[in-house]
């Protein structure tokens, strides 16, 4: 009896409480206090920050958030399957260069995308001039890009180059952290921080190192 017992706990208990755990652990960062106001005070920034701007630096995969030129807090980040540097939306690529918080949208897929998303104007006209030279999408495509841009309209992310990209977050965040389609990814606690105190038009610079 003692042996059944023994195997039942091993092939069941064990997988239930693995997976238990890593519920929890994602409901922790899920529902993490904002830590950013604290952050904020103690880096000597006046909070809420009047000249917010983020810098994304895909080696050591940080994110830094800054009020004008004063680090306000880091966060720890995830991005694209594929090396950087995007130039069709097949490569999973993480796109670098100069963005704007063009959009922001609360989600349902807590788990899959994160429960928050910050939209970039993506892809840009630089993005979409390199992709053009590079033969990775047609003139038409590149009008389509430029004539929403000169209109003050969102991109199409009917061409090669896909999207939308943006900051999203990740339930299971702390397994997996190049997962993403070209996004960056922060834990679902941190884009909800994110979200709450960067508004659009914040300047984003995505740097490979």
């Amino acid at each position: 009896m003692l042996g059944v017992i023994r195997k039942f706990v091993l092939c069941v208990g064990l997988p239930v409480a693995f997976l238990f755990t890593l519920v929890v652990a994602g409901l922790l960062q899920e529902f993490a206090p904002d830590g950013l106001p604290t952050a904020a005070r103690d880096a000597g920034v006046p909070f809420p920050l009047k000249d917010p701007r983020i810098v994304v630096r895909i080696q050591p995969m940080t994110l830094a958030l800054y009020d004008g030129d004063i680090l306000a807090k880091r966060y720890d980040i995830g991005y694209g399957r594929a090396p950087v540097g995007r130039v069709s939306d097949r490569e999973n690529s993480t796109p670098l260069g100069e963005f704007v918080i063009a959009g922001k949208e609360k989600r349902e897929d807590v788990i899959g995308h994160g429960s928050r998303f910050l939209r970039f104007d993506f892809p840009t006209e630089e993005v979409a001039h390199r992709a053009w030279e590079a033969g990775a999408i047609t003139d038409d495509d590149l009008d389509a890009i430029l004539s929403a841009h000169a209109e003050g309209q969102e991109p199409p992310h009917d061409t090669p180059l896909g999207g939308p990209l943006g900051i999203q977050g990740n339930f299971f965040f702390f397994l997996e952290r190049r997962f993403t389609d070209g996004s960056i990814a922060l834990s679902n606690g941190d884009i909800n921080e994110l979200y709450e105190h960067v508004e659009i038009g914040t300047p984003v610079m995505i740097l490979d190192r």
